[in-house]
């Protein structure tokens, strides 16, 4: 386990470099891989790499698969992360190869949390986003509170500021909201 910044950013990348997010897997090989571990927790990772949705190449969503595999290494969590570029949305596509291993890993290892790790632009104006199906699984006051106590922010969906309106890829501010809001937590965000 890292010590300290510098160390953990090191572990991160070395993680990183274990996966090929711009390329697909040799025929016959997974395009994603598990991690068992004993906490009945499942942390996901997968857009790591690029996918498609909807005939639409989509980016990866870099460090997850390593944050992934960070947290099963160091706290005995279950993980699921992608390895490689795959022609599924394995968030988006039901009936995927990724989610059906989801759910078998869930009901193999009684599955308490699944955690869902994606990457976001500031132009969503939110750091954390927690899903709980509308409180159908934890109340907002419960999933909230280690947060809070943390120093974040919880946000009401309603008052965030309007998206960054984009140039090139780069943020341009649109009225107010052109800083980073990594400490804002937004619950059930649609």
């Amino acid at each position: 386990m890292a010590s300290n910044t510098s160390e953990l950013l090191a572990e991160l990348q070395r993680l990183e470099n274990r996966i090929s997010p711009t390329s697909f897997c040799v025929d016959g090989d997974s395009w994603f891989r598990t991690i068992e571990g004993s906490a009945p927790v499942l942390v996901s990772a997968p857009h790591a790499c690029r996918h498609r949705r909807d005939g639409t190449e989509k980016m990866a969503e870099e460090y997850t698969a390593a944050l992934a595999m960070y947290l099963a290494e160091t706290t005995g969590c279950h993980a699921i992360y992608a390895t490689h570029q795959s022609a599924e949305d394995p968030n988006w596509h039901q009936k995927g190869t990724y989610k059906t291993c989801v759910a078998t890993l869930a009901e193999r290892h009684s599955i308490q949390l699944l955690i869902d790790l994606h990457g976001m632009t500031n132009r969503h104006h939110m750091g954390i986003a927690l899903g709980t199906m509308h409180e159908r699984s934890i109340s907002h006051s419960e999933v909230l509170s280690p947060f809070q106590k943390h120093g974040f922010v919880a946000e009401d969906i309603e008052v965030l500021p309007e998206p960054v309106a984009y140039t090139r890829g780069l943020p341009q501010p649109k009225g107010t909201g052109a800083e980073q809001h990594w400490q804002r937590v937004v619950v059930d965000h649609p």
